[in-house]
């Protein structure tokens, strides 16, 4: 449960890091990466 909970939160902080980081480059690819390194 614990581990669970905290994929998810990486799984979140992931996706604000993301969002962050296009909206100053407007990479997306970056996102695509992020999410492919946690699953």
């Amino acid at each position: 449960m614990l581990n669970l909970r905290f994929t998810v939160t990486t799984v979140d902080t992931c996706y604000v890091l993301m969002a962050a980081f296009a909206m100053y480059t407007k990479d997306y690819i970056f996102a695509k990466s992020c999410v492919d390194d946690i699953y």
